[in-house]
């Protein structure tokens, strides 16, 4: 059957959109600088403490019996990140291209071991965004209620729809990142987990560059309208 919406004239409570977001997914491929921390050949363990490069720091200790090993290393990261988002206020639909250029500073220490052909090893790590430039490119969808020209009232049942495209500047300062990580690897193969603790997502400075619209469209939902029906 055909949408039917609530009497005029109730007091009908309407869902919070923002109460069924859903996280969506975001990829990026990031080219790193060459001079920070060399992680060497894909296998876990104190292998991936064994190359330095000019802006990276290494050193393992013994606790007792057992070697901690600590890292330091800067980078100077270029990505591109490709996702879709949900405006938190108008919660409309966008998809982002996002080129960006930034300084970190990550920093993670931890334990390892063999067990035969496996080998483990688990930690902490932090990573610090000391700046980080971004230019996010947006293309949103925007749905609004069409208004009469010379009542400014809400005309029921037309809609505009409209097609956006903005370009922006985005500068992050000191984003901060901790969680754990663990990884198991056997020869070429690893299998690597992490999970956040806790985030910062620092000081963002932004700037709009440019703002069009791309597309405009009216659309009536009056055809084949139902009786209204009213409260008693």
């Amino acid at each position: 059957g055909k949408y039917q919406g609530p009497p005029q004239g109730c007091d009908t409570q309407l869902p919070d959109p923002s109460n069924f977001a859903i996280p969506l997914p975001t990829a990026a491929l990031c080219f790193p600088s060459p001079g920070g921390c060399d992680e060497g050949p894909p296998t876990a363990g104190m292998k991936k403490f064994t190359n330095s490069g000019p802006l990276c720091w290494k050193s393992t200790v013994f606790v007792g019996p057992v070697p901690v090993s600590m890292e330091a290393g800067v980078t100077i990261d270029a990505c591109l990140a490709l996702g879709a988002e949900i405006d938190d206020d108008s919660h409309e639909p966008a998809f982002v291209v996002t080129p960006s250029l930034g300084i970190t500073l990550a920093v993670k220490g931890g334990v390892g071991g063999s067990i035969g052909i496996a080998e483990l090893f688990a930690g902490v790590q932090a990573a610090i965004t000391i700046v980080e430039l971004a230019f996010p490119i947006k293309w949103a969808l925007q749905v609004a209620q069409t208004k009469d020209d010379t009542t400014d009232q809400p005309v029921e049942n037309l809609y505009v729809v409209k097609f956006n495209r903005s370009v922006s500047v985005e500068l992050t300062i000191l984003k901060l990142a901790l969680g754990v990580f663990a990884e198991v690897s056997a020869g070429p193969f690893t299998l690597s987990w992490e999970f956040g603790i806790w985030e910062f997502e620092g000081f963002v400075l932004e700037w709009l560059l440019a703002d069009a619209q791309l597309m405009e469209k009216k659309i009536d939902m009056n055809m084949d309208k139902p009786p209204v029906e009213t409260c008693d």
